[in-house]
This record gives C-alpha cells, sequence and structure tokens, in this order.
C-alpha cells in the first residue's frame, strides 16, 4: 500500500475541504507537506488554464491547437519559466509517470509538452503515453522564485480526442521531491471489527466504524452460506444469521475501505453460528424466540432476503386481537428490486386454530388482517407484501419491507381491503 507523508491536522481537515480549482492548504513553516487540489475533473473540451497553488496567477495551460494534419493539445507555460517532464530528443510527449518520485532530477524538463496528437506528420497517437489510460504528468513551477515540484493526474483519450485533468499536488516545501499520486491525504486503514459468535437466527451487525481515513465502505461475503446485507457500502451493515445444523456455520466477510485518494484498504471479519437449540422447522428456516416463549420460524420464499427481525409483545396496543399466541414478529426485508413484492412463510410449532389469521399492526391505521394461506396442517401461513404498498410500515417503496405481524384470533367483524397493489394480497381491517 502506498505510504504518505504525516501532515498536521489542520493540513488534512484542509485537504478535505479543497473546492474545486482551489489549493486551500496552508504551508506549515519548516515542514514539507503536500498541498492537494482536490478532485478538479476539468475536461479538455477546450483551452484550460491551471493555477496549481491557488494564488491568482495561472502556473500552466492545456491549449488545443490545429494546423494542417497537426492537431492536439499541449501543456505549456507561456512565461517558459515552469517546466513538465517530457521525453528526451526529439520526443515532446509528456512521460507518463506510475511510480518513484518529482523532484530535482525533473530530466528533459521543458516549458512544453504534447498530451496527444492523434495525427502529426506521420506519427500516429504522438504523445501517446496516455492515450486511454490514466497516469502522472511530472511538473515543476515556481513560488515566489523558488522551485515546487509536483504531479498532475490526467486521463487520455483517443476517440473522441480530448482527456480529463484529474487533480494535482505539490511539495509546498521549496527543492523537496514528491511521491508520485502522494496527496497528502491520511491512509485509510480498514478495520472489520472482532470476530464474533452468535446463534443462528440472531441480528448480526458488522462494524467497521474503526477503520479510519475511509470515505467509502465495501462489504463482501467470501465465506460460508450465504445471506442479504442490509446495505453493502454501509459502515454497518446488518443481517440474520442462518439457520445451521449441529455442525455451526462460518461466516467471512471482507471489508474494503478506501480513502479520498482512492487507494484500498481490506481486513476480514470471522461469524460462527451455532445452532439455537429450536429443532421444529425443516432445514433452512430461520428460527428464534417469540414475545410469549414459543418458537417460531421465518422463511423468504421469494423476492427479497431477512435483514433484520423482532419479537415484540404486543400488550397494550390499542385494539390488539383478543390472542396473539406468537406476539408480533417485526421483520425487515431488503428486496430484489424497488417495488418489489416478497413472500414470506411463517413456520409455527404447533397448529394455528381454526377462526384465527394473520394479522399486521400500524400506528397509523390499526390492525388489518392480511390475506394469508394455511398450510393443510395450519403450522404454516405463507402471504406476500410489496415494496411501498399498504403492507409497509413505511409505505415508500425504497427497496425495504418493514412488516410488524403475528398469528391472532378476534371476534370482531372484518373489512376485507387490497394492501398489495398488483400482487393480489389483501387485508381485513377490524371494526371497532
Amino acid at each position: 500500500m502506498q505510504k504518505r507523508k504525516t501532515s498536521s491536522l489542520a493540513g488534512k481537515l484542509s485537504a478535505y475541504s479543497l473546492a474545486a480549482g482551489a489549493v486551500l492548504l496552508v504551508p506549515q513553516t519548516g515542514q514539507a507537506q503536500v498541498a492537494y487540489s482536490g478532485p478538479q475533473n476539468l475536461d479538455l473540451t477546450a483551452s484550460v488554464n491551471l493555477d496549481l497553488d491557488g494564488n491568482g496567477v495561472d502556473d500552466l495551460s492545456v491549449y488545443f491547437f490545429a494546423y494542417n494534419n497537426f492537431y492536439g493539445y499541449v501543456m505549456f507555460d507561456g512565461n517558459s519559466v515552469n517546466k513538465v517532464a517530457r521525453g528526451a530528443g526529439g520526443m515532446e510527449d509528456l512521460i507518463n509517470f506510475t511510480a518513484g518520485t518529482i523532484g530535482p532530477d525533473l530530466g528533459t524538463g521543458r516549458s512544453w509538452a504534447f498530451l496527444g496528437v492523434p495525427n502529426s506528420f506521420n506519427h500516429t497517437n504522438y504523445g501517446g503515453n496516455f492515450n486511454d489510460t490514466t497516469g502522472y504528468m511530472g511538473v515543476m513551477f515556481k513560488i515566489d522564485g523558488q522551485d515546487h515540484y509536483g504531479w498532475i493526474r490526467y486521463t487520455g483519450k483517443v476517440q473522441p480526442f480530448g482527456g480529463t485533468i484529474v487533480d494535482w499536488a505539490y511539495e509546498d516545501q521549496a527543492g523537496t521531491a514528491i511521491t508520485v499520486g502522494d496527496a497528502g491525504l491520511p491512509e485509510a486503514t480498514a478495520s472489520a471489527g472482532p470476530d464474533q459468535n452468535v446463534n443462528e437466527g440472531a441480528n448480526v451487525t458488522l462494524d467497521g466504524s474503526a477503520s479510519t481515513g475511509a470515505v467509502t465502505y465495501a462489504w463482501t461475503q467470501t465465506g460460508g452460506p450465504a445471506v442479504v446485507l442490509s446495505d453493502p457500502a454501509a459502515v454497518q451493515p446488518i443481517f440474520v444469521a442462518p439457520a445451521c445444523g449441529a455442525e455451526g456455520a462460518e461466516l467471512v466477510f471482507e471489508l474494503t475501505a478506501a480513502g479520498n485518494d482512492g487507494l484500498e484498504a481490506t481486513d476480514t471479519v470471522t461469524v460462527n453460528v451455532a445452532e439455537n437449540g429450536i429443532a421444529e422447522f425443516p432445514a433452512g428456516v430461520v428460527s428464534g424466540v417469540s414475545s410469549t416463549g414459543r418458537p417460531v420460524g421465518i422463511e423468504m420464499t421469494s423476492g427479497g432476503g431477512l435483514i433484520q427481525w423482532e419479537a415484540v409483545d404486543p400488550t397494550g396496543l390499542p385494539g390488539v386481537p383478543e390472542s396473539m399466541p406468537y406476539g408480533l414478529l417485526s421483520f425487515r426485508v431488503r428486496t430484489d428490486v424497488v417495488g418489489g413484492t416478497v413472500q414470506v412463510t411463517i413456520h409455527l410449532p404447533a397448529t394455528a386454530p381454526e377462526g384465527y389469521g394473520w394479522w399486521k399492526y400500524s400506528a397509523a391505521s390499526g390492525w388489518s388482517e392480511m390475506q394469508a394461506a394455511f398450510n393443510e396442517d395450519r403450522t404454516q401461513v405463507t402471504f406476500a407484501v410489496t415494496d411501498g404498498g399498504a403492507g409497509d410500515q413505511d409505505g415508500a417503496a425504497d427497496g425495504f419491507i418493514t412488516d410488524p405481524c403475528g398469528l391472532g384470533g378476534d371476534e370482531r367483524a372484518p373489512e376485507v381491503v387490497d394492501i398489495s397493489g398488483s400482487s393480489g394480497c389483501f387485508v381485513e381491517t377490524l371494526k371497532d
């Protein structure tokens, strides 16, 4: 992994707050620092001027020219003071640095060089070191009459001809070489958290919060039975530990953390899953204990994956059905597609009494009985819920469904209401 110079805290904070076209880092007397431009992404659709140190004076320019069959972009300093690193002899193309340092040994530095010339007197792609690739130019420019060294990151493009100035950086201490790609930003480190030991059916939180210098996170499962993460790009995604047998399961996750400069660091964490002692349900069904102490199983049969669930005691909720032998099961699902419909099967350890149905609770609309299908012995109940539909607690089509529901019995007369749009799922709302 690429290392960077240590910068003062003030310097680091300044680097983070850079606006396009501005270099805000304030040099520290006697301490070498890297001054970073921040993301620029200047497309070469026209000539551009580069004020590398943000002092209001242009240091280099990129100019588009055309003369007969000789055309392209050239990087130059009209005052012939500042320099760019270009090839030796008759090769006026910019050098593409991929490693090392840029400093007093700038070599054949000149006040101009070609970025790219698609057609030039029998030269094909003259200046082609940056054609259809990203690299670093080496530059020397004056600050108060003293030489400062830096890099400019550039992405060249042949068809259509052009390119992008991505960003740049330089050493604020005169005469000091700079490492290619060094932006003076804190190095990203990845911490996927300590290994965890959980039971099947438990809610699990992966924790990348101890990572440093990271601006993006990416979690990938690399081992064990597949689970669905709430958000693979989150610092702390959640999931439900899968069902396992007596042998248990070992889940392995890799966290990739990237810094402002795009450099990445990785770390892994292992989640060891043990059986929870509930054996009433078929293999693969996630199980747990309801608020009444009785076992229940949750199976996502299509359309999404379970990312969290909770056993909720409905006692005290207004209008609660007269009997709820398993309390409420509040589950959260990540749908395969935004606005999609999931099918859920709940497994019960005993036959549901005749006349009992599957009830949903909403703080806004109260209790309603969902259209659900029981299997022949009434130990399983299957229903569908649509993301953003009436059965989704937040009512938003956002790729997630939250649905507090449970087995209940009540003698009050229900009214049938459509809750699922196109899914054909209905509920019955209680009449008080």
